[in-house]
């Protein structure tokens, strides 16, 4: 069992997540939630929760109802006792099964879709990684599909008919898969996308990769991560965008300028 404690967005978040069943949070992860735009009293749906990080991140920001939805079994439990551990349990609704089933079934129609699902194509070599290797429990669930875009894409569009008015779709957006799919899916179903912020995520902090990192420079000691500080390489791009569904984008709050965690073991 990892046991993590995260600082991040002024709020600390403890996470046990035994990692060879649940997914943990590596830095794409890490840096979406850096992004997340939350209005105090809004209902959030976490899509593709694992353990938990971006639902108590939002429940902790101020949203008034937030629920995690993952396919895995593991990681709906994980989620749960990763509430309780964080005081967020009344607030959070943990479910198994797919978007595509949940979403229309939510008793609460969301203001906030964010998007942690999958985007590493399902046949390439990138899910040959030896640290994809060493988990395949894991691994079995970040298979984005053909070509890394295709639950994102249904998610697009699930999303259209699942919001609340004026909802919005966070999703983060990598150079690894096909972002120009995704981009026509959130125009042909009238999101207008903001761009909130770019980072270079190098290989180590990508897919299973964070894990081994993570041991290695937290042990024993908080870890600063400043993705401002992440060599600049144009494989390894991250970009978060906002797909909003009003007429006028109100605008949006200034987020600092640099993303920052810190991350101890």
């Amino acid at each position: 069992m990892l046991n993590l404690t995260y600082r991040l967005r002024g709020q600390c978040i403890r996470l046990k997540i035994p990692e060879k069943r649940v997914f943990v949070p590596n830095f794409v992860g890490l840096f979406n939630a850096t992004q997340f735009r939350i209005r105090r009293g809004e209902t959030v749906a976490d899509v593709g929760t694992g353990a938990g990080l971006h639902a108590i991140l939002c429940a902790k920001l101020g949203a008034r109802l937030v629920y995690g939805i993952d396919v895995s079994a593991d990681a709906v439990k994980a989620a749960r006792r990763n509430a309780r551990l964080n005081g967020v349990a009344g607030r959070c609704r943990f479910l198994q099964g797919s978007f595509a089933d949940w979403l229309p079934k939510l008793r609460c129609r969301p203001d906030l879709i964010i998007s942690t699902l999958p985007n590493t194509p399902g046949a390439s070599r990138l899910m040959r990684e030896p640290a994809m290797r060493e988990s395949p429990l894991v691994a079995r669930f970040l298979d984005g599909g053909r070509d890394g875009a295709e639950l994102t894409v249904d998610l697009v569009k699930a999303a259209r008919h699942s919001l609340a008015p004026e909802g919005r779709l966070h999703l983060h957006l990598v150079a690894w898969s096909n972002s120009r799919r995704t981009l026509a899916a959130l125009a042909s179903q009238g999101f207008q996308v903001l761009t909130l912020a770019r980072a270079h995520i190098p290989l180590w902090g990508q897919r299973c990769n964070a894990v081994r990192a993570i041991r290695e420079r937290a042990q024993g000691r908080p870890w600063l991560v400043r993705f401002a500080d992440f060599p600049r390489r144009l494989e390894h791009d991250v970009r978060i965008v906002e797909g909003r569904l009003e007429a006028e984008p109100r605008p949006l709050p200034r987020r600092p300028a640099e993303a920052v965690v810190e991350v101890a073991l």
